[in-house]
C-alpha cells in the first residue's frame, strides 16, 4: 500500500464519522487517532477542517435553532400552567406547614365593565351641570336616546346621564333634610329651576327639569316617614304635591313617540303612579305606558324588569295580573328575545315578592332562560340569572315550596357548569337585600356567590377536587 493510499483510506474513514450528525469535534478527533495509521495522525487537519466548515456551520446553525424552540416551548408550557392554576403556590400558616389551596377557583371582578361605564356617563352629566354646560349635556341626553345607546348591562345610557347631573343636586338636598333644614332643600330646587327657566323649550332640559322635580318629591316622600312635626309635615307634603304636579306637566309637554324618545316614556312611566287614578285606571296607564316604552326600545333589559316590579303584587298590581302581562309581553318581544322577555320581566320583582312564583309558568321561563343564554349574554346578566336562580331555589327548599320553583331552581346547575366564568360580587350581595344599597357590600356577595358555587358542586369538593372557572371551560380536578 502506498503513502497515498493510505492518506485516502484515512479521511475517507474521517469524513464518515465526521457526517454522523452525533458526533462532535472531540469525536473527530477520538475517531483520527483510531482508524488512521501513524503517517495519517501527522497529516495536517487544516485541509479537514475546511473541507467539514460548512458541515459544522449547519450543525451549530441546528444547534441553535432547537435551543430557541425549546426556550419558546418553555414559554409556552408555563403559560398554559399559569392559566391553569391562578391560585399562587401555597403560602405557609401559623405552624409552618404549607396551607391548602381554595377548592373553589373563580375570578373575582371588584370593577366591572358595566361599574365602569356607568361611572363614566355619571361623571360626564355631574360634570357638565357643575359646568353649567346645559346645551353639551342636553347634545349629551339626546344623542344617547335618539340611538339607544346602553350601558353593558342593558341599561340606557340617558339614566346615568340625568343620575350624574342632578347628583350634587340630590346630595346637597339631602343633607339639607338631614339637618331638619326644610327651607334650604326647597330653595336648592327653585335655583336649578331659575337657571334652566329660559332653556325649557329643548326636549332634553325639560326632561331633566321634569327628573330633578320628581327625585326632589322622592326625597321629602322618605323625609316625612321619620319623625317630623305635624305642622312641618304639612308644610313639606304641600311641597311635595307642588313638585309632582310640576313634574306632571313638564312630562305632559313631552310626547315620547314624536320625539322617537324612550327616556321621555320611561319618564312617563314613573310619574303614572302619581297622576291619581283609582287602581284600575292606573294598571291600565301603567300597561300603556310600558306598552310604548318598549315599542320604542325592546332590548331594555331595564324596562322590562320595572315593568315587572311595577305590576307586581308590592306595587300597583298582582302576581296574577303580572304573569298575564309578562307572558302578552314576551309573546310580543319574540323576535327580539325569544322567550327571554318573560325572564327579564321577572327579574326584580321575585326578589320584592316571593310569592309570584307560584304563577310563573315554569315552562315559559326555562326556555326563556335558555333563550336568553342562547344570546351569548355577558358574564354581567350571567351573574345576575345565578344570582335569581339561587334565590329560587332558596324558594324551593322552604317548607311552603312550590314545585314550579323547584323546576326553575334546577336551571341553576347548567349556569353554573357551562356559563359562569367570574363572580360580580356586587349583583350577588343585592340579592339579599332587595337593592338596600346601604347593606351591598362586595364581601357580601362573595359570600353569596361562594356558598351559591359550594352548595351545587358539595360532592367533587367533599371528594377532595378543585373547581376551577375558567372562560374556555370548567374544570373540575382531584388535588394533588
Amino acid at each position: 500500500m502506498t503513502h497515498k493510499d493510505i492518506i485516502d483510506t484515512g479521511l475517507e474513514t474521517r469524513l464518515r464519522f465526521i457526517r454522523r450528525p452525533s458526533f462532535g469535534q472531540s469525536s473527530i478527533l477520538r475517531a483520527l487517532r483510531k482508524n488512521t495509521s501513524a503517517f495519517a495522525t501527522r497529516v495536517s487537519f487544516r485541509s479537514l477542517q475546511t473541507a467539514t466548515h460548512q458541515d459544522m456551520q449547519q450543525r451549530q446553525a441546528t444547534i441553535k435553532w432547537r435551543k430557541a424552540r425549546l426556550r419558546a416551548l418553555t414559554k409556552e408550557k408555563a403559560r398554559a400552567l399559569s392559566d391553569i392554576m391562578q391560585t399562587p403556590p401555597p403560602a405557609t400558616g401559623p405552624d409552618g406547614l404549607p396551607m391548602l389551596r381554595p377548592r373553589i377557583d373563580i375570578p373575582v371582578i371588584a370593577e366591572t365593565p358595566v361599574q365602569t361605564a356607568q361611572d363614566a356617563l355619571h361623571a360626564v352629566g355631574r360634570n357638565c351641570a357643575r359646568q353649567d354646560r346645559w346645551d353639551l349635556l342636553a347634545g349629551e341626553i339626546r344623542n344617547a336616546d335618539q340611538q339607544r345607546k346602553k350601558t353593558p348591562g342593558g341599561d340606557a345610557d340617558v339614566d346615568f346621564l340625568i343620575d350624574g347631573a342632578l347628583s350634587d343636586l340630590f346630595l346637597m338636598i339631602a343633607e339639607n333634610l338631614a339637618q331638619n333644614n326644610e327651607p334650604n332643600a326647597v330653595s336648592t330646587i327653585k335655583t336649578l329651576k331659575h337657571g334652566l327657566e329660559d332653556r325649557q323649550e329643548d326636549p332634553a332640559l325639560r326632561l331633566l327639569l321634569a327628573y330633578a322635580n320628581l327625585g326632589m318629591a322622592e326625597k321629602i316622600s322618605k323625609h316625612l316617614d321619620t319623625h317630623v312635626t305635624p305642622d312641618l309635615a304639612q308644610g313639606l307634603e304641600q311641597e311635595r304635591a307642588q313638585l309632582l304636579k310640576s313634574a306632571i306637566t313638564l312630562s305632559d309637554g313631552l310626547d315620547p313617540i314624536v320625539h322617537d324618545s324612550p327616556a321621555q316614556a320611561a319618564l312617563r312611566c314613573r310619574l303614572s303612579p302619581y297622576r291619581g287614578a283609582s287602581s284600575k285606571v292606573l294598571i291600565n296607564r301603567l300597561v300603556a305606558e310600558y306598552e310604548d316604552l318598549l315599542d320604542l326600545d325592546p332590548t331594555c333589559i331595564s324596562a322590562l324588569s320595572a315593568m315587572g316590579s311595577d305590576l307586581g303584587p308590592a306595587r300597583f298590581g298582582s302576581a296574577a295580573l303580572l304573569a298575564d302581562e309578562a307572558r302578552k309581553t314576551a309573546r310580543r318581544l319574540c323576535d327580539v328575545w325569544g322567550r327571554g322577555a318573560y325572564v327579564w320581566i321577572y327579574l326584580d320583582v321575585i326578589f320584592e315578592s316571593p310569592d309570584v312564583i307560584d304563577h310563573i309558568d315554569s315552562v315559559l321561563f326555562t326556555s326563556g332562560l335558555q333563550d336568553i343564554l342562547d344570546r351569548h349574554v355577558s358574564q354581567h346578566h350571567i351573574n345576575r340569572l345565578a344570582a335569581l336562580c339561587h334565590h329560587i331555589s332558596d324558594l324551593a327548599n322552604s317548607d311552603n315550596a312550590s314545585r314550579k320553583a323547584g323546576l326553575i331552581a334546577a336551571c341553576l346547575g347548567s349556569i353554573l357548569e357551562t356559563q359562569l366564568h367570574e363572580i360580580h360580587p356586587i349583583i350577588w350581595a343585592k340579592t339579599k337585600t332587595l337593592y338596600d344599597q346601604h347593606h351591598v357590600t362586595p364581601e357580601k356577595g362573595k359570600k353569596q356567590a361562594l356558598t351559591c358555587i359550594a352548595e351545587h358542586f358539595a360532592n367533587d369538593i367533599g371528594a377532595g377536587k378543585r373547581i376551577l372557572f375558567r372562560p374556555d371551560g370548567l374544570i373540575i380536578r382531584r388535588e394533588l
